[in-house]
């Protein structure tokens, strides 16, 4: 009678346990990454002082972790790891950083590391918190908070652990380029321990990668490759219930042309790690391409909104004589970043504020384009000019031959000859049009209106007339 219920349990669950691990036909990988929990590490160091002796790390590591759990349980499996406490001065030093520390090693039934850092100054508890995605291998921002209270510093920690986890997306498919991609969040279908859903809250980024997968699928980190210049944001948040729970939509920007993603395959697993929100400003360095060392002095920054391209643009102020803007100010998401000058918009960039200390932009050095902008506005002007000079002697022409004073009729006949007949201009726009010939594509297509501007007002005045009939 034993066996034969457990062969009807068995019978029973065995297809449940099939939909749940078996290969998803859409695309061909486990469907159970939405129901694998998130096993992360919390590690924490504290620097002493007079009101937080060294007895309360221990403490305090054991405060966060049951608080996690109670608050995240099921999509986060958590536990105390102080084994890094014994280069706690390092890590004091380094988790605030905006460059990110040296990579770790863990254990293989760790998924994610969140260290947090507490020290205190001038009467003020600085708290840190910075999540290390073990899958990915890459640091996320650091996440900082303050309190003045010893009683609340549980509290700011927790909070500074819950905005430094990074949620871990896999890649189902690439739409467009208009609504980017749909993802499953890691974790992402599991209910939470008060029964609520677990939600990635619209606007949160993250940073794609690529890292091969064993036979079984499961990913080998040390290959990890990121994405350059790419980032994702969450358009609207997963379905809390259905058999979509834990699919994201996302929207993606990125600097690289064509096709950024890879079509799937079995052994390259597409990944995405969240990042932190922060509000940190960036150093942006703008370069000459053809010659990275060499700044490019006096180019204009200005920011727009992923989903705000070219628009609503805010400036960030006007590099100095080593390239850079020292703190450009960004906003929460990914932030697009414009190199102008003179009105023309020479390269742009997809930024996420606290994820590096500097931005570097390579764009062609336009200088060759502003010397020709200006010398055929120049001519422009020398044409105008002269067009309204004409204008003025062939009045006073006519006057002459109705008042039949042959002398001032000649003199001013000579002048509108000189003046529709002077080579010096036709010569000045031969030349604008041979230097601006030898420029590439981009400045060509700038340049083109103005010198067909010029072309127009050299043919009016070569074709007007010099004699009264």
């Amino acid at each position: 009678m034993r066996l034969c219920c457990l062969f009807l349990l068995f019978a029973f669950f065995t297809p449940e346990l099939l939909r749940a691990n078996g290969p998803d036909e859409s695309s061909g990988q486990a469907t159970s990454w939405e129901l694998t929990p998130n096993r992360i590490q919390l590690c924490v160091f504290v620097r002493p002082s007079s009101r937080l002796p060294s007895v309360r790390e221990a403490e305090l590591a054991e405060q966060l972790v049951a608080q996690a759990t109670a608050v995240n349980g099921g999509p986060w499996q958590v536990s105390s790891n102080q084994k890094f406490a014994s280069a706690r001065n390092r890590w004091l030093r380094e988790l605030a950083a905006t460059d990110p520390p040296a990579a770790i090693d863990v254990e293989a039934s760790c998924d994610k590391v969140i260290f947090v850092a507490i020290s205190e100054q001038d009467s003020q508890f600085s708290i840190t918190a910075r999540e290390w995605d073990a899958t990915t291998r890459l640091w996320n921002v650091p996440v900082a908070r303050t309190t003045a209270q010893v009683g609340l510093i549980a509290e700011e920690a927790f909070s500074a652990v819950q905005a430094a986890f990074g949620p871990l997306l896999r890649i189902e498919e690439i739409t467009d380029k208009s609504t980017g991609v749909l993802a499953r969040v890691r974790g992402g279908a599991i209910p939470k321990r008060d029964g609520s859903a677990w939600v990635v809250p619209q606007g949160t980024c993250f940073r794609p990668v690529l890292v091969q997968a064993d036979k079984q699928g499961q990913p080998q980190p040390a290959t990890t490759t990121v994405i350059p210049s790419t980032y994702l944001a969450v358009l609207s948040p997963a379905p809390t219930s259905g058999s979509n729970r834990g699919v994201l939509k996302c929207g993606s920007a990125s600097a690289i042309g064509g096709d950024v993603f890879p079509a799937y395959h079995p052994a390259q697993l597409r990944l995405a790690v969240g990042l932190s929100p922060s509000a940190l400003p960036v150093r942006v360095r703008v370069v000459d391409a053809d010659a990275a060392e060499q700044p490019l002095a006096g180019y204009e920054l200005q920011r727009a909104a992923i989903d705000n391209q070219g628009k609503k643009m805010t400036p960030l102020g006007v590099t100095n004589s080593q390239g850079t803007v020292e703190r450009a100010e960004l906003g929460p998401g990914v932030n697009w970043i414009f190199v102008t000058r003179g009105g023309a918009t020479l390269g742009s960039r997809p930024v996420i504020a606290g994820l590096q200390s500097e931005v570097v932009i390579a764009v062609k050095n336009d200088r060759k384009r502003l010397e020709l902008s200006a010398a055929i506005a120049e001519l422009n002007d020398d044409l105008l000019d002269t067009l309204s000079r004409v204008a003025i002697l062939a009045v006073r022409q006519r006057e002459a031959v109705l008042k039949r004073d042959l002398a001032l009729t000649g003199r001013v006949s000579q002048e509108l000859t000189a003046a529709t007949k002077n080579p010096r201009l036709a010569a000045r726009l031969a030349e604008l049009e041979k230097q601006t010939a030898a420029t590439d594509e981009a400045t060509k297509s700038r340049l083109a209106p103005d010198l067909q501007k010029a072309r127009h007002a050299l043919e009016r005045l070569t074709a007007a007339p010099t004699d009264e009939p």
